[in-house]
C-alpha cells in the first residue's frame, strides 16, 4: 500500500511541474520560436519555489518543536523542587515525576542523590479573607453584649465555731 501512496505522489509532483513548464515552452514557440529554453526556464523557477516552501516548512516545523521544547521545560520547571545534595549539602534545583525513580547529580560534588517523598493527608479549611499587605484595616467597635439574668442570693455561709484546741 505505501508503493502505491508513493507512485501517486511522485505522479503528482511530476505533473505539478511538467504541466505548467510545457504549457510556457508552447507559449514561448508561438511568441518566439523557442519551446526548450522556456521549458527549462520554467523548472528551474517551480524547482526553486519547491526548494523554497520546503525549506520554510521544515524551519517551521524547527520552530515548533522548540516551542514544544519550550513549554516542556516550563512544566518541568513548575514540578520542581530545591533540594539539598546528600553528600555536600549544597542545593540543587531537581525536577520531580512521580512515577520514576527520583535521582539526580549535584552540580557541585557530582555525586547522584536519591529523593525520597512522604505524603501527609491534611484537611481542608477555608482561608479567612484577610486584607492584603499594606492596606488599613477599618473595622466596627463593637460593644460586648452582656445579657442581665436574675441572679439568686447566695446565703452567706453560717459561721463555724472554732476548733477546741488540743494543748
Amino acid at each position: 500500500m505505501k508503493n502505491k501512496e508513493e507512485i501517486i505522489i511522485l505522479a503528482l509532483s511530476m505533473g505539478v511541474v511538467m504541466v505548467p513548464s510545457l504549457i510556457l515552452g508552447l507559449v514561448g514557440l508561438l511568441l518566439w520560436g523557442m519551446f526548450w529554453v522556456p521549458t527549462l526556464v520554467a523548472i528551474a523557477i517551480i524547482w526553486v519555489i519547491g526548494y523554497v516552501s520546503d525549506t520554510l516548512s521544515k524551519q517551521k516545523v524547527q520552530v515548533d518543536l522548540a516551542k514544544v521544547k519550550v513549554q516542556e521545560l516550563q512544566v518541568r520547571n513548575q514540578q520542581s523542587v530545591e533540594t539539598s545534595c546528600a553528600f555536600c549539602k549544597v542545593r540543587n534545583m531537581v525536577p520531580v515525576r512521580l512515577n520514576i525513580r527520583n535521582t539526580f547529580e549535584c552540580t557541585k560534588c557530582k555525586q547522584t542523590s536519591l529523593m525520597v517523598f512522604q505524603f501527609t493527608a491534611a484537611q481542608i479549611t477555608t482561608p479567612l479573607d484577610l486584607p492584603q499587605w499594606g492596606q488599613k484595616v477599618n473595622l466596627p467597635i463593637q460593644e460586648p453584649v452582656v445579657e442581665v439574668q436574675d441572679i439568686p442570693e447566695v446565703p452567706e455561709p453560717e459561721e463555724v465555731p472554732d476548733a477546741p484546741s488540743l494543748g
